[in-house]
């Protein structure tokens, strides 16, 4: 796989690139590997390789897929710190990460901070926050955000 090259390619010391970070990063996303993907990402830092959201996108959803939320939630405030602006598909991870995990305080502390940063919800972030809602039966929460998804989507 990409990330077991890029191992290699580490291991004899050969120079990396951003393209062959973010190639492996998504292989540790689609294989579930959350902590090799942090690895990658924390790697590219290390020999000063420009971060760029791509990578960001798919380290969140490899923690979200590998039902790790505190990390998800990290890397969220990283892309921040690094003066990038996530997407709705970052955040929509984000949300589901802590969703699966019943962290339904945290899901929509990120569902909110959408707002804050300018960006305008979409259905899948409202699904994965309805969601959260409806797992730990806060159900007036789940409703208030049903409500507000139907007038966005009329409007």
């Amino acid at each position: 796989t990409a990330a077991e090259l890029l191992i290699r390619m580490r291991l004899k010391h050969h120079e990396q690139n951003v393209v062959m970070c973010g190639a492996a990063i998504s292989a540790c996303e689609k294989g579930m590997q959350w902590r090799l993907a942090i690895d990658f990402l924390d790697g590219m830092t290390t020999t000063s390789l420009e971060l760029n959201l791509p990578t960001f996108n798919s380290s969140v959803s490899a923690c979200e897929k590998g039902w790790t939320w505190v990390q998800a939630t990290m890397l969220l405030l990283k892309i921040r710190h690094c003066q990038l602006e996530a997407e709705a598909i970052t955040y929509s991870a984000g949300i589901s990460s802590c969703q699966k995990l019943l962290q339904w305080e945290h899901a929509l502390g990120i569902f909110s901070q959408t707002f804050l940063f300018g960006l305008s919800a979409d259905v899948a972030m409202y699904g994965a926050a309805i969601s959260a809602c409806e797992k730990v039966r806060q159900w007036i929460l789940a409703s208030v955000l049903l409500e507000d998804l139907q007038e966005v989507c009329l409007e």
